[in-house]
């Protein structure tokens, strides 16, 4: 019989940088089909600035860091920055 695998994302902490290197491995894990596939996902401090939220929204990746980018990008914090954000 064929088992299927028990696939495990662990992401790190870090703050802002965590949150966007997570909303972006996530992405790519969406586009190339691979999100589904997930058994369990982790994350410690930044990434789960990221993972938490994705999930209670329960919104596409896709459609959550658009929400990401648009919250972040009207924070004062970050509006002085010119960094192009994910």
């Amino acid at each position: 019989t064929k088992q299927v695998p028990i696939i495990g994302v662990g992401c790190s902490g870090g703050g802002f940088r965590a949150m966007i290197s997570t909303s972006g491995l996530y992405a790519g894990l969406e586009e190339i089909g691979i999100l589904d596939s997930i058994t369990y996902g982790a994350g410690i401090s930044g990434s789960t600035w990221f993972l938490s939220p994705w999930i209670y929204f329960n919104k596409s990746v896709k459609e959550y860091n658009k929400q990401l980018r648009d919250n972040v990008s009207k924070n004062i914090i970050f509006k002085n920055f010119r960094v192009r954000l994910f």
